[in-house]
């Protein structure tokens, strides 16, 4: 396997990789969703969703979040680990979908779910610091990982990435509504289809750093995450959510970006290319600069390349534009009736 990285070359900051015991090891999470109206009361269902969370032991993290969508609906969403692929699709099993389904005086409330179950080799982190709590790290070592801040390091962290690997496999697109309405869609995410999950922490930074974070890093990020969601057909980001986390209550990091992308290669293209994501580069660089060393805004990301099976989308009574149902929905084979009219 050839690495991107010159020999050469010299980071100009330290960053971490969470630690596996095999390159088959894997790392499984899924989000759970609950959409709905504003206003509308789901206490009860977000309560009974988080209870099912806390009483499996093979659940190591959990976070959750609030996203309005771009059809003006709010998503409440849970971010689970667990520990293996067993636990997950056994949790899944006593835990299926259709048993939130909402009653009929709550048909204006949707339910969703997207998981995935990824082996090491087809996975990377990075981590602005060692002490990262969020995510898989919270259950996993770090190590200090020299593939960083260079165009090409991501694919030289992701071993089957190198020297070209895992090319994406989607090549139609066009947007189509699929409405999930009463019934269950789901389907298999497509293989080498690629998920990211990239958070932001700043408020237990030192004033001076949260205060320029906030001033002039955030708006720059936001600007990238707005072109991203306006933009699916012309980068491949078919679905982008920025979630404000609350739960836990100290949790490490204040925001969480979560994107579906056609392939590992249209992930890099806009990282590599557009104006929006040089942008966020030079003003994290212009914030370590100015800070280093003690830089200690929390930054990072998990990214993941589907294996076949590796992946799945799972929607009820959710709008057409709800995650990847715009452009994939059409891949489920059966759709199940699940709310009784009466």
């Amino acid at each position: 396997m050839t690495k991107i990285r010159a020999s050469d070359f010299h980071n100009p900051y330290s960053a971490y990789s969470s630690e596996f015991s095999s390159l088959d090891a894997a790392a499984v999470m899924a989000q759970i969703g609950i959409q709905y109206d504003p206003g509308t009361d789901v206490q009860d269902m977000r309560d009974q969703v988080l209870h099912a969370l806390e009483a499996d032991a093979s659940v190591y993290q959990i976070e959750a979040g609030r996203h309005l969508d771009a059809a003006g609906h709010v998503n409440d969403v849970f971010l689970a680990y667990w520990v293996s692929g067993d636990d997950y699709r056994r949790w899944h099993a006593e835990h299926p979908l259709e048993s939130w389904v909402p009653k009929p005086g709550e048909r204006s409330v949707g339910l969703w779910v997207e998981s995935l179950q990824v082996p090491a080799r087809r996975l990377e982190t990075s981590y602005s610091t060692q002490d990262a709590r969020w995510g898989m790290a919270k259950n996993r070592s770090k190590e200090r990982n020299p593939y960083h801040s260079y165009f090409g390091s991501m694919r030289d962290r992701i071993h089957d990435a190198e020297d070209g690997g895992l090319p994406g496999t989607v090549t139609d697109v066009s947007p189509a509504a699929v409405m999930s309405g009463s019934r269950l869609v789901s389907f298999e995410v497509p293989e080498n289809m690629c998920f990211i999950r990239s958070p932001q922490g700043w408020r237990h930074c030192p004033d001076a750093e949260r205060d320029w974070f906030e001033e002039k890093m955030l708006p720059v990020y936001q600007a990238g995450v707005d072109y991203l969601s306006e933009n699916p057909l012309d980068t491949g980001c078919l679905s982008i959510r920025k979630i404000d986390v609350h739960h836990p209550a100290d949790a490490q990091v204040q925001t969480a970006t979560l994107a579906w992308w056609q392939s590992l290669a249209h992930l890099e293209a806009w990282a590599h290319e557009h104006p929006t994501h040089l942008a966020i580069l030079q003003s994290f660089g212009e914030l370590a600069l100015h800070f280093a060393p003690d830089v200690t805004v929390v930054l990072g990301h998990e990214v993941y390349v589907v294996p076949a099976g590796g992946a799945r989308a799972e929607y009820l009574n959710c709008h057409d534009r709800t995650g990847l149902l715009p452009f994939l929905g059409h891949l489920s084979g059966a759709v199940s009736d699940l709310v009784s009219d009466h």
